[in-house]
């Protein structure tokens, strides 16, 4: 899973990319990491439009 994130902190913008390079063909799931993310998203919606 990728993500790019862009964020203005005064008159500057700051990017950040945090992905898997793939250096060899060996795939490894990360359930638990994805899971986490979409946990994150929801709390994060949940909070934006009911609080």
């Amino acid at each position: 899973m990728h993500h790019f994130d862009i964020q203005k902190i005064g008159d500057t913008y700051y990017y950040v990319y945090d992905g898997n390079r793939l250096e060899n063909t060996e795939k490894i799931w990360n359930i638990k990491g994805a899971l986490k993310m979409n946990y994150c998203d929801f709390k994060n919606w949940w909070y934006q439009n009911f609080n």
